[in-house]
Formats: structure tokens, C-alpha cells, sequence
């Protein structure tokens, strides 16, 4: 191999100067086995009793495991050495049936996404159907304390509800919501709340942040929007301070490729109407989550586990941005874009109700492990 490398490639020796210094690993692991036996035949001669028929099946794998690479390097040139194979092969590269096995492979990535589908669904392991919504929202709140979304007191996970309460003869929309005061990584089922679009508390104990309202805002454009997760995570909030938009460029957060917005400007605190109609017109057309300028993120789900979903992987996208950001010299041009067709059929996969089930029912075992005193 070394003299081919040398007289019959056009590799400079720069190319190829680690090759001598692996010969020179290899002659100096040969002479410490030639030792180690040395030693075992003088001293317990008993254990090498098969060694001589063991050494030539080993020399005659290595044969051919050589002869492959050179039937494959003959294959891709067009051309063929003269020399010979080693025993068991022929000059045409043909081997015995039992000696090599091809198998061919072509994968219809699309029926394989379908049938990855009903498994995750069929299969899901860890989900329990007993869990209510609040336990549900107690899981989304622990999952994502863990993940630091907690601690600030700002973060809100909201659901919403449907014909509970008569108003005007019409049925009112309430949503549950964590209470104000206790940070998500400390929250229980029995805490939250069920509020009025005024913010009255119709149920359970504590206030709910001002800020929630523009939660109704959402749910009052988007009937398909059943839960909403609005944070301030750390990397989420940096990446919203130095005016860029979320950048979507790996393979775990696929699930915002072109479904994310970026609102610029800040509206202010979200007490009052107008800013709960800034924030929930950023959502208001068939996107499902949202960067929010010097303030957090916001996502929508068609579940409280879909929403946490997106909560969860969005803090990672913009962990991974900032961090690729860092590595490039804070250029943002120089981070690579993926084909556009792949994007959109790893979305449409990673959105799907199997993976994100049985990504929220994993997290959500480990938050039991932790503490399962909270359900």
C-alpha cells in the first residue's frame, strides 16, 4: 500500500505522511504481540494449543477484507490489476455465495415517514391516558422548568376551554393558566386556574399574570391554536435582544422551518389590548410560533403536548443559532442553509402527533422521576 501511495497516485508526501507513522505503529504492535505469545509458550504452553489455526483464519479475513476493498476500488476506476486475488476470490472479483452478501437497498423515504407515523402512535410507551389536562400542564410546566423557562415568574401555559360558562345566553371561552407567583419548575396540577377573557378567577386560587390576556387575543384569531406557551428562556431572550430571526439549519428543530415569525419591535408589557393584538396578529396567519423582539417566544399547539413540543425545541434552535453564531464569528450569512424539499418533509415529520407524544411522555417521565409528587 505505501509503495502505491508513493509511485502510483499523485499524492505529495504532506498527503501521505501519516501512513509511515502508522506502519510504525503497526510493526510496533506486531513485535509486543510476538512478546505476549513468546511469553504464553514458554510459560502455559496449554493455551496455545489452536493458535496456529486461529492466526490463519484471522489472515484469511484480512485477505478478504482487502480483496473487497480493492473490488470496490477496481469497480468505481474501470480498471483491473493484474494481480491476483487472494484464495477464495478470482481475478473477476466473483466470490462464493457464502463468502459475500450484497444486499441492495432502496428506501421510499415518504412511505417510511407514514409507517414511522403509525408506529410512534401505535407504540407509544410511555403516555398515560389517565393524565388530565392540568396534569398535562403540570408536566409541561416541570418539562419546561427543567429546560430554564421557569424562574422569571413571566412564563404562562394556557389552554383554552369551550362551553363552560353561559354569558349573554352565549357560551363564554375561559382557559386554565398557571398562577402567578410560583415558578414553572415548582407548579401542581391542582394550581391552575380557569380565567375569563377580564381575567376573573372562575376557579382554584391565586391570580393569573396581567399579561396572559393576550392569550385570549390568540385564541380569539385561531380556533385551531387549543394551547399556548409564551416564556422568557435565557437563550431565547438573548437571540431576541440582538435583532435576528430564528435560523432554522439542523435537523432537531425542523418543526419551525418557515413556521416561524419574527415580531421586530417591542410592543411594551402585554397589559393592555393593543399590545395583545400585535402579539397575537404575528400568529394570526397559520403560524404556529413567534420570536418576540427584547421579550421571549410565544407557540401555539393543537395540544398541550404539541406546545410544549415547540416551546421546548425553539429554546434549543436558539441555543444551537447563538452557539453557530459564536463559531463563525457572529456572521450570520456564514451558517449553511438545508434544501428546502428535505426541510419541509422533516417538519411535516417532526410535527407529527407520534413524535411529539412520545417526546413529551419521555420528558414527562423524567420530571416523575424527579418528583413525582406533583401530579
Amino acid at each position: 500500500v505505501w509503495n502505491g501511495l508513493q509511485n502510483h497516485t499523485p499524492l505529495t508526501d504532506d498527503k501521505i505522511v501519516f501512513f509511515p507513522l502508522h506502519i510504525l505503529i503497526d510493526d510496533g504492535h506486531a513485535d509486543l504481540l510476538k512478546l505476549g505469545f513468546k511469553h504464553y509458550l514458554l510459560n502455559n504452553n496449554s493455551m496455545c494449543t489452536n493458535s496456529e489455526d486461529i492466526i490463519n483464519d484471522v489472515l484469511t479475513k484480512r485477505i478478504k477484507m482487502y480483496d473487497d476493498v480493492r473490488r470496490i476500488i477496481e469497480e468505481r476506476q474501470g480498471y483491473q490489476c493484474k494481480l491476483p486475488y487472494g484464495p477464495g476470490g478470482d481475478q473477476t472479483g466473483g466470490v462464493g455465495e457464502e463468502e459475500e452478501i450484497r444486499v441492495n437497498m432502496n428506501v421510499d423515504v415518504d412511505a417510511a415517514v407514514k409507517e414511522a407515523e403509525v408506529q410512534t402512535l401505535k407504540y407509544n410507551v410511555l403516555g398515560n391516558p389517565n393524565w388530565s389536562i392540568q396534569d398535562k400542564m403540570a408536566l409541561s410546566a416541570r418539562i419546561l422548568g427543567r429546560q430554564g423557562h421557569g424562574e422569571t415568574l413571566s412564563g404562562q401555559i394556557t389552554c383554552r376551554r369551550y362551553n363552560v360558562r353561559m354569558v349573554e345566553d352565549e357560551y363564554a371561552m375561559s382557559m386554565l393558566v398557571n398562577p402567578y407567583g410560583k415558578p414553572l419548575e415548582l407548579v401542581t396540577s391542582s394550581d391552575f386556574l380557569e380565567i375569563d377573557g377580564d381575567l376573573n378567577v372562575l376557579s382554584g386560587s391565586g391570580f393569573a399574570n396581567k399579561a396572559t390576556r393576550f392569550h385570549f387575543h390568540v385564541y380569539a384569531k385561531r380556533a385551531d391554536i387549543k394551547c399556548i406557551v409564551h416564556t422568557h428562556p435565557p437563550y431565547s431572550s438573548a437571540l431576541s435582544m440582538i435583532g435576528s430571526e430564528l435560523f432554522i439549519s439542523h435537523m432537531d428543530t425542523m418543526a419551525f422551518y418557515e413556521d416561524v415569525q419574527y415580531l421586530s419591535e417591542w410592543p411594551g408589557i402585554p397589559f393592555g389590548d393593543e399590545e395583545g393584538d400585535i402579539i397575537s396578529g404575528i400568529l394570526s396567519d397559520n403560524y404556529w410560533s413567534a420570536l418576540l423582539s427584547h421579550h421571549g417566544l410565544i407557540v401555539g399547539g393543537r395540544s398541550i403536548e404539541e406546545a410544549t413540543y415547540r416551546a421546548y425545541f425553539f429554546e434549543r434552535a436558539a441555543k444551537m443559532q447563538l452557539d453557530a453564531l459564536a463559531a463563525v464569528g457572529g456572521d450570520i450569512n456564514k451558517l449553511k442553509k438545508t434544501n428546502p424539499n428535505l426541510s419541509r418533509k422533516a417538519r411535516d415529520w417532526r410535527i407529527h402527533q407520534g413524535p411529539v407524544d412520545a417526546h413529551f411522555n419521555g420528558w414527562a417521565h423524567i420530571a416523575l422521576k424527579e418528583d413525582p409528587s406533583f401530579l
